[in-house]
C-alpha cells in the first residue's frame, strides 16, 4: 500500500543518514561506500517484513527493495549538487504552541547553512508536489508551522519529492527564490500559522476548501 511504501522510505532514508554528515562527507563516500550505505539502510528496514513473508510477498519485497535503494541514491547524488550543508536533525520531535493550540509535529529533516541557518525539508513519497503554489502562497502550510516552531533562524523551506516518477527538491527561500525577499515572505506566512491556530483557540474550526 502506498502509505506502507511511504513509511518504508521515509525509515531508510533516516537509517541513511543517521549519522549527520555533511555535504562533503556524502560527495567522498566512492560508488562502492554509497552503495554499501544504501544496502544496509535499506535491508535493516526490510527485514522486518521479510521475517514472515510468504514467497509471493518475499518477491514484491525484493523488488521494491531494489527501487527503494535506486531512490535513495538519486537523492544522495541530488544532495551532492547542492550548496553547503550539513545534517542537524531527522526525524525531529517539534512542540509547538500557539493560542492554547498544542501541536506535536515531526520533521523529517533538518540541515544547517554554513551561516549556522537552517533549511526545514519534508519528503513526499506520492506524486510530485510543489511547495508554493501559482500565488506563491504555500501550500504545504505544514513546514510553515515548523518553521514557527524552532528558535533558530529559517534560510529556506522544501519539499523533496521521492517517488520513481520524479526525485527533486522543490521549495522557498536559500536555492529556490529570491532569498531578499524570504524573510518578508516567511514572517507573513508565519502569521497566517498563528492566527489560524489565534481562530481555533477560540472556537473557529471552519475549513477553507
Amino acid at each position: 500500500p502506498a502509505l506502507l511504501r511511504g513509511n518504508i522510505i521515509h525509515d531508510a532514508l533516516c537509517r541513511l543518514y543517521e549519522d549527520k554528515p555533511d555535504r562533503n562527507a556524502i560527495a567522498a563516500w566512492s560508488d562502492a561506500e554509497a552503495a554499501a550505505r544504501i544496502d544496509r539502510a535499506v535491508e535493516s528496514v526490510f527485514a522486518r517484513y521479510r521475517r514472515h513473508a510468504a514467497v509471493t510477498l518475499g518477491a514484491l519485497l525484493s523488488l521494491e527493495s531494489r527501487r527503494v535503494a535506486d531512490l535513495l541514491l538519486q537523492l544522495v547524488k541530488l544532495d551532492i549538487e547542492r550548496d553547503e550543508f550539513s545534517i542537524l536533525e531527522t526525524e525531529q520531535e517539534i512542540r509547538f504552541t500557539e493560542e492554547r493550540v498544542n501541536l506535536a509535529l515531526r520533521a523529517d529533516r533538518i540541515d544547517r547553512f554554513p551561516d549556522g541557518t537552517l533549511a526545514v525539508l519534508d519528503y513526499k513519497t506520492g506524486a510530485r508536489k510543489r511547495f508554493l503554489g501559482g500565488d506563491r502562497q504555500p501550500l504545504e502550510i505544514q513546514l510553515v508551522a515548523y518553521a514557527c516552531a524552532l528558535q533558530e533562524t529559517v534560510s529556506a523551506l522544501a519539499l523533496v519529492n521521492i517517488d520513481s516518477r520524479d526525485v527533486s527538491f522543490d521549495g522557498a527561500g536559500r536555492g529556490y527564490t529570491n532569498e531578499a525577499t524570504w524573510h518578508d515572505e516567511l514572517e507573513q506566512w508565519q502569521q497566517s500559522v498563528r492566527t489560524a491556530c489565534a481562530e481555533l483557540g477560540r472556537g473557529d474550526v471552519r475549513v477553507d476548501r
